[in-house]
């Protein structure tokens, strides 16, 4: 068998045995020298598998230690079931409980934003910025945009959490929203996003854009990057009953 095969035959054995819960988050791998007894290959043969193993975000590795499972559990986002569904779905686990408030901007709507919103480049946007946590763990980075037209003179304009969730802020100015548009797409972070997300090395960003929508107009743009390693998203699509029965 060609050395590439092999590390790679390597690599999706141990990925089956984690993804299984064979080996779960945290536990420690057999030692190099013993993954080369188990799959008699040679040590560079394991450490290629390895490394693979560490650019999918499914191992660490500590000098001195050895390699672990990474311990990072993906979040469930249920993201097109409401509040009153769930109790929390995505407005709970990305959206509200655990978010706090980092930055509160003015900005002018950059080119991308201004189409979402179906407003002009330039205009003013009221720009909230909030990070999700869960266990302590940063899951991601919202960058919520709001037309000026709407959010001035709102709760919206002040730097403190929204207790019902903006949402209802927005119902209660008029624009209840009846509907969103959701973007994703996979890239690699930022260096900026890699610190502040704690991601590894070979990790990617799951990038979400969610344009909700009142019956007239576009009101909110919500940017959210999320670790990709650690986000799962889940739509369900017409009537599944059947699956939430207990």
């Amino acid at each position: 068998m060609r050395e590439e095969s092999r590390y790679r035959r390597i690599a999706r054995i141990l990925r089956r045995e984690i993804q299984s819960g064979g080996l779960a988050p945290g536990d420690r791998l057999d030692s190099e020298k013993e993954l080369e007894e188990r799959f008699e290959a040679s040590r560079n043969t394991v450490r290629l598998a390895l490394g693979m193993l560490r650019n999918q975000g499914l191992v660490v590795s500590h000098p001195g230690r050895g390699h672990f499972v990474h311990d990072v559990l993906p979040v469930t986002y249920y993201a097109n079931r409401t509040a009153q569904q769930t109790g929390s779905g995505i407005e709970f686990a990305a959206f509200g409980a655990g978010a706090r408030v980092a930055e509160l901007l003015i900005e002018s709507a950059s080119a991308e934003v201004g189409s979402r919103l179906r407003i002009s480049e330039g205009e003013r946007v009221a720009v909230r910025r909030t990070y999700g946590y869960v266990d302590g763990r940063c899951t991601m980075r919202r960058t919520s945009y709001y037309p000026m037209d709407i959010a001035e003179g709102s709760p919206l304009m002040h730097p403190a959490d929204l207790p019902e969730g903006a949402g209802a802020v927005l119902a209660g100015l008029g624009h209840p929203q009846v509907g969103h548009v959701d973007e994703l797409q996979t890239r690699m972070p930022t260096p900026e996003e890699g610190e502040e997300l704690s991601i590894g090395q070979g990790v990617p960003v799951l990038e979400l854009y969610r344009t909700g929508y009142s019956e007239a107009r576009p009101v909110v743009l919500e940017w959210v990057v999320f670790a990709g390693n650690g986000a799962r998203f889940q739509y369900e699509i017409d009537d599944v009953g059947a699956y939430r029965r207990d």
